[in-house]
């Protein structure tokens, strides 16, 4: 970038960049057979995320389509598929995680995993390195030592099954699904 400065969008998200010139800060945008409305307006965004008239409800058990079951069969019966009383009771759960002093706690395992991966990019002096894949590295690592207190490489093999599995959902997420023809 020849100059630094915040407006990061055109290089970040070009696609997105482009088409806000077109077609205005909020446009219909396509991916595959569904429709995506893009709103980049941040006081549409807030009253759309306020959702206090419960304006977009999770679907129900008859509402959902096949490709939902492989969603429902990788996230199970957690925070993102339930509802009401027992999503109130997962969200506090959930919050407690992310609570000032359960964080810090949390830190010496981060800077662990972050040692270890600077220790392995001295290996590489000099060379390049794969950025997207060493965090990816780092994150599960970081995941690894605080969830389970072991490291990465202990659980590699759960983290490229779990890897491969969300590939697989999210190749048939978006194909369009046609009664007769598959």
């Amino acid at each position: 970038m020849p100059s630094l400065s915040h407006d990061t969008l055109p290089r970040v998200q070009p696609q997105i960049w482009s088409r806000i010139k077109l077609y205005g800060k909020n446009y219909l945008s396509w991916t595959g057979s569904r429709a995506m409305l893009v709103i980049t307006e941040p006081e549409l965004i807030k009253e759309l995320l306020k959702n206090s008239e419960r304006a977009f409800p999770k679907r129900t058990s008859r509402e959902r389509k096949k490709e939902d079951d492989f969603v429902l069969k990788i996230l199970g019966d957690g925070l993102v598929t339930s509802e009401g009383e027992k999503w109130a009771k997962k969200r506090k759960l959930a919050n407690h995680a992310f609570h000032g002093e359960t964080l810090k706690s949390m830190s010496p395992a981060v800077i662990a995993s972050v040692e270890t991966m600077l220790e392995r990019w001295k290996l590489f002096e000099g060379k390049e390195i794969e950025v997207f894949g060493e965090f990816r590295l780092l994150t599960s690592e970081v995941i690894s030592r605080i969830a389970f207190g072991s490291s990465y490489l202990d659980g590699e093999k759960i983290f490229d099954m779990l890897m491969k599995l969300s590939v697989i959902t999210n190749r048939n997420m978006f194909k369009a699904r046609l009664p007769v023809v598959r």
